[in-house]
């Protein structure tokens, strides 16, 4: 009889250990909603740039549904010594589990963020955003006002995006403008400044405001208020400053930091050696640092976990997880991107195509990619 492993969360990390244990093991996958989400491609989704068909895909195109069961629902219990996660009212039993829960907006760390702004974390959180742009577009004649909080990679992608003529803008015969509320002096500081000036030079010449050294006290619901007191005005506001783990409860708890599960260098619970964390929702320490938040860390440890896992059930010494970031790529747009592959420093449309490239890798299953292809295609052609 093969084992029963549980995976709770159907992200990067929890689709890509079920494509590598379903062979091996009977799995039952536990998720919220029946598609696969690629949230790499979220904000060209929000921008217009590809439809919602090439960033939600349901689960039968990642893995045959033959091969695992799937349960829609979110898991809100898990009891440890029991071996059984609850969720729809059901307890289902486990030989190992895994953790995928993922990661949601962190609106506590700014009063009335979680009220005033929009996250981007799921398709709802961009339909929510699409349908009050839409709104406001056909309703006012002056310039619509849309905030982006946070300068990371996540806001700059989705500045540049939004910064282009939006489809919703053309057929409403009107124009917004952005605002990027960034706190820190210069934009990506981990990296060096070959692409902090890559990036300035591309939002000045798409037009986008940004404000440096800007934190946010609060956000109502047509003002964000700056930490010195000023205030800015916004029709519209992103948030995406910083996320937060789903949460879960345990029974007996295990130890968290910030809301992540501290993991082992197997990927391991300490206490709890047959149940795996991964991705977002994992805190993996490296050189006293924790491992970024970042689809390709959750794609690297999914074959670890499946790996020691196997391992485990075999009785074998388990293979540690080494931290390493095979690269950096952040979109600026049409046809622009920075990009770092090894040492090697990109920028441009050269930096676009290797973006382009990657994720269309990375995209599970075949029809999937090819759509995503039709898509970019039917943008490179309009544009």
């Amino acid at each position: 009889m093969k084992p029963r492993v549980v995976i709770v969360g159907g992200g990067f990390g929890g689709a890509y250990t079920l494509r590598r244990l379903v062979r091996h093991c009977s799995v039952t996958l536990i998720n919220p909603t029946e598609h696969f989400l690629f949230t790499p491609l979220l904000h060209e989704y929000l921008a217009g740039t590809v439809s919602i068909c090439s960033v939600m895909f349901p689960y039968s195109t990642v893995v045959h549904p033959q091969k695992y069961t799937f349960v829609q629902g979110r898991a809100t219990h898990i009891d440890l010594q029991s071996k059984r996660v609850y969720a729809n009212e059901i307890w289902y039993p486990y030989d190992y589990l895994v953790l995928a829960i993922g990661s949601r907006s962190n609106y506590k760390i700014i009063k009335g963020s979680e009220t005033y702004s929009s996250g981007l974390k799921s398709i709802a959180d961009a339909d929510n955003f699409l349908h009050e742009l839409r709104t406001l577009l056909t309703s006012r004649k002056e310039s619509v006002i849309v905030s982006i909080i946070g300068g990371g990679p996540t806001g700059i992608e989705l500045a540049t995006e939004l910064a282009r003529h939006h489809p919703l803008a053309e057929e409403n015969h009107t124009y917004y403008t952005i605002n990027l509320i960034h706190s820190g002096e210069t934009f990506l500081p981990e990296q060096s400044d070959y692409f902090s000036q890559e990036v300035e030079r591309v939002l000045r010449k798409l037009n986008v405001h940004v404000h440096y050294h800007s934190r946010v006290s609060e956000v109502t619901k047509q003002a964000i208020i700056l930490h010195d007191g000023s205030v800015l005005h916004s029709d519209l506001t992103l948030f995406t400053a910083g996320v937060i783990p789903h949460t879960v409860q345990t029974e007996p708890s295990v130890t968290l930091d910030k809301g992540f599960f501290v993991v082992n260098e197997f990927l391991q619970l300490p206490d709890f050696p047959d149940v795996f964390a991964l991705g977002d929702c994992a805190a993996f320490s490296h050189n006293n640092h924790y491992a970024p938040q970042l689809a390709q860390v959750a794609v690297a440890q999914a074959p670890i976990v499946a790996k020691n896992m196997r391992r485990l059930i075999k009785g074998k010494s388990l293979k540690p997880y080494h931290f390493h970031l095979q690269g950096f790529l952040v979109s600026l747009g049409q046809k622009r991107a920075v990009a770092q592959i090894s040492r090697v420093k990109f920028r441009g449309f050269p930096a676009w195509f290797i973006w382009r490239t990657v994720y269309l890798i990375k995209l599970p299953g075949l029809g999937n990619k090819l759509r995503v292809m039709w898509d970019w295609t039917k943008g490179l052609l309009r544009n």
